[in-house]
């Protein structure tokens, strides 16, 4: 008989990789188990190391503990070093404690048999052994595969939020160049049509002016419809200017933030006879115009809401700065809504004016909450990054 044995490979059964250099004892091995597993056979440490190199998928080694050369434990100390989910088994005729301890912690032994070994306990071995060995196999398995999901699904997120920075810019993108175009139509109605209709008006003055000389019955009807003709014409310039604001507000980029944020209430109180307690906080630090502009938008359309659908007679408004937030609070005394029902509906039935805060509130990466009790009013609450400078290049 030559070094190894080996019996034809069933692809169901377990590879068992027995060390034996007692041929007798291999033989005996070989008939009794050669039906239930794949047997490959060595007579030395060496031959089983490069035996073990050359196979795949070897379940178990079996190994005689004494053998001429490479002792069972130390060969097992390798396949251990080499493959760790190979199940380990020393055979042996005799076992000193030393041996016992120094198997465990080298080899990291799964079982001791004894020599000469009974055939029932050997099959109750290698039963439970295949047994924890196809559970390893299986845990393997499913660990790869939870490593597989866990990195398709990083994978996954990673597209997502670059989907999401991809459409926040693009929305601040928008929102930037329609905001440049307001700005250049504001401008023009400001520069353009405001002046030309104060001269206008000036031209009128002028014109009355002259006809004073006409005669005494004439000149009141001069001065009257003159006078109607200044008043037109300075409630359209009063209009322009107006539209010019809501179309753009030059004034933060003429005086700040802080002071178009006042201005912005100021003038709601007075156009809407709503009262307003502001607790204004300098906002200067705020340096990125798309940051002041959207910070005033919000503000903006949410007073527009009051007034359109709170039936409120007063707003309190405060700013809060926080170590990495800035907190906006519009508190009103209206009615009232009832707010889940409302988020609820569809976007496209929510009404632009929550719509658009919603947006652009996404746009700065901060968030929303309003709550509404019925006939006690509503609060709006922004929740904003304070480094409004670097939001475009977070991450």
């Amino acid at each position: 008989m030559g070094s190894f044995l080996s019996v034809t490979h069933r692809d169901e059964q377990l590879k068992i990789l027995l060390v034996e250099n007692d041929l007798e004892s291999m033989e005996f091995f070989v008939r009794c188990f050669q039906e239930e597993y794949n047997i490959l056979c060595a007579t030395s440490g060496e031959e089983a190391l490069e035996r073990f190199q050359q196979e795949d998928d070897i379940a178990m080694v079996l190994s005689d503990q004494t053998m001429s050369g490479m002792t069972g434990v130390e060969l097992l100390t390798h396949i251990y070093q080499k493959n760790e989910a190979v199940i380990r088994i020393i055979i042996t005729g005799f076992l000193k404690t030393d041996d016992m301890i120094a198997a465990i912690n080298q080899g990291r032994i799964y079982q001791f048999i004894m020599k000469p070994w009974e055939l029932v306990q050997m099959r109750i071995v290698l039963a439970q052994a295949s047994a924890t060995w196809r559970l390893r196999r299986e845990n393997q398995h499913l660990h790869e595969q939870v490593i597989i999901q866990n990195a398709l699904l990083t994978q996954a997120n990673q597209r997502l939020y670059a989907s999401k920075e991809a459409l926040r810019n693009l929305s601040i993108s928008l929102f930037t160049a329609r905001e440049e175009e307001q700005r250049r139509i504001s401008m023009e109605l400001h520069d353009e049509l405001g002046q030309s209709l104060a001269a206008l008006k000036m031209q009128t003055r002028i014109m009355e002016n002259d006809f004073l000389a006409a005669a005494h019955q004439q000149q009141e009807k001069i001065k009257k419809w003159a006078a109607h003709l200044r008043e037109s014409i300075g409630q359209i310039i009063q209009d322009v200017r107006q539209l010019s604001t809501s179309l753009s507000p030059v004034i933060i980029e003429d005086l700040g933030l802080d002071a178009a944020l006042q201005q912005l209430v100021d003038n709601f109180s007075v156009a809407h006879g709503i009262s307003c307690s502001f607790y204004p906080v300098s906002l200067q630090d705020i340096t990125s115009t798309d940051g002041k502009r959207i910070v005033y938008r919000l503000v903006q359309e949410t007073l527009n809401n009051i007034c359109n659908h709170a039936q409120a007679s007063h707003v309190d408004f405060s700013i809060e700065i926080g170590q990495k937030n800035i907190f906006l609070t519009l508190a009103d005394n209206g009615k009232g809504f009832h707010v889940r029902k409302i988020l609820a509906r569809p976007q496209s039935q929510r009404g632009i004016g929550l719509t658009a805060m919603s947006e652009r509130v996404k746009m700065l990466g901060g968030k929303i909450e309003i709550q509404s009790i019925i006939n006690q009013g509503t609060t709006v609450f922004f929740t904003i990054p304070f480094d409004l400078n670097g939001q475009k290049n977070k991450k």
